[in-house]
């Protein structure tokens, strides 16, 4: 677990874009692709067509805390 994640996609254009997302250190964080049980890290761009995704699951059992997340383009 970490936190921070690097991002990836292709714009529309083609070109290749990252960015470094910042995540608040006061919680654990886990990345799930494509899990079945319980599922967890999907995407459907229809209906009924569903295909594995990256998705990034924080947790924390806290009364009183501060969440930052920042999100850093680097291309």
């Amino acid at each position: 677990s970490s936190n921070c994640a690097i991002l990836t996609w292709e714009s529309a254009s083609g070109r290749l874009r990252t960015a470094r997302l910042v995540l608040p250190t006061s919680m654990e964080w886990n990345a799930h692709r494509g899990e079945l049980s319980p599922p967890c890290g999907w995407y459907a761009a229809q209906f009924g067509r569903k295909q594995p995704a990256t998705t990034i699951v924080g947790t924390a059992v806290a009364s009183d805390i501060e969440l930052r997340t920042e999100l850093r383009l680097t291309s």
